[in-house]
């Protein structure tokens, strides 16, 4: 009766090893609680390298007070949209704007590309589970977040002519912008589109994505500038640039433009290493850019004479003449044989030559 009672220690159960979907299932959680604690990376934009659209900046910097000072409007019972949609052609500028108001702001930026989906296009789960991580993570840092959706079109598809599944995903969405209780404080979804008809009219009333900003190619003197701005950082020569701007038609976009001085310096250092000399960008690099847009590539199968020639240069000329008769700046003729054509004539035309 006295002996030692044994105690029985209890058995550690064994852990099991989590299933193939079960592990993707964490590893994509953990991923997307990442981007909100980290945000996305991007290229810091300052108001000097806004260049040719000043309009918008006036409104990005009101974006930039709605964010900063959310508090401040709510208190004065002001409705702040919790959506912004930029749209307009490619290059024009959607994407730099919202990299200045990233900037600016004290707000988390998370671009909702590199926050993963489940499949190939978000479903109505994903977007909720989205919404509802970005409230958590301003509840608990009290710091503003700006959803960055680029493409917005892919996924705000008007409702009627969508799949079943996006369709699902689309009223998900209105629903998160509507918020909890009427508002989505300290979020602020910017969704930027080049078509910007495809996208549902539920999401674009006042009270969800309400406010519109148009991106458009720049003017002439938004050109000039734009020429200045992506020319300066090079050696160059005495260049007019707003004679230089005339020569971009009146669709060219910030993007073609930039691109268009990129290869400029790149013929200037080619040049430089034929002639053993230091590279420096002359207003010839710049309208070889031009020539080589109007005509495509040089071609060396055709072999034309002298009389051939001059035939080509008559021809030309008699369109510049007529140009010039009429009053219709010239902006540049060229005879040289390309892809597209043996030579061109570019000229300005303006209302009044219409």
């Amino acid at each position: 009766m006295g002996g030692k009672i044994k105690v029985m220690a209890k058995s550690k159960k064994k852990k099991q090893p989590l299933s193939e979907s079960a592990r993707i299932h964490a590893e994509e959680e953990e991923k997307r609680r990442q981007v909100f604690k980290t945000g996305s990376k991007f290229l810091a934009t300052e108001r000097s390298d806004v260049v040719g659209i000043d309009g918008l900046l006036e409104e990005a910097d009101r974006i930039i007070d709605w964010v900063d000072n959310a508090d401040f409007y709510y208190g004065h019972e002001v409705r702040l949209e919790p959506g912004v949609i930029f749209y307009g052609s490619p290059g024009t500028g959607k994407t730099l704007i919202s990299r200045y108001i990233a900037t600016q702001t004290d707000a988390l930026f998370v671009d909702v590309r590199d926050w993963p989906y489940r499949w190939a296009t978000p479903t109505a789960d994903d977007i909720s589970a989205l919404f509802q991580l970005a409230r958590k993570t301003y509840a608990k840092n009290r710091k503003p977040i700006i959803l960055f959706w680029d493409e917005f079109e892919t996924v705000a598809q008007d409702r009627g002519k969508a799949q079943p599944s996006l369709a699902l995903a689309v009223s998900q969405l209105t629903a998160e912008l509507d918020g909890i209780e009427g508002k989505n404080e300290g979020i602020l979804l910017i969704g930027c589109t080049n078509y910007i008809t495809q996208i549902d009219q539920a999401l674009m009333r006042p009270g969800r994505m309400g406010h519109h900003l148009y991106f458009r190619s720049p003017d002439r003197h938004g050109k000039s500038l734009l020429l200045e701005h992506y020319l300066t950082p090079y050696k160059t020569g005495e260049l007019d640039y707003w004679a230089l701007s005339g020569c971009f038609t009146a669709s060219a976009s910030a993007a073609e433009i930039e691109e268009a001085c990129r290869m400029a310096w790149h013929y200037s250092v080619l040049r430089a290493g034929k002639e053993r000399s230091a590279p420096r960008l002359l207003r010839a690099d710049v309208l070889e850019v031009f020539v080589r847009r109007l005509i495509g590539h040089e071609i060396d199968f055709v072999h034309l004479n002298h009389k051939q020639r001059l035939a080509i240069a008559v021809h030309e000329g008699g369109h510049a003449l007529v140009a010039l008769a009429w009053g219709i700046p010239l902006l540049l003729v060229t005879v040289r044989a390309g892809a597209s054509s043996l030579g061109k004539v570019m000229v300005q035309i303006g209302r009044a030559h219409v």
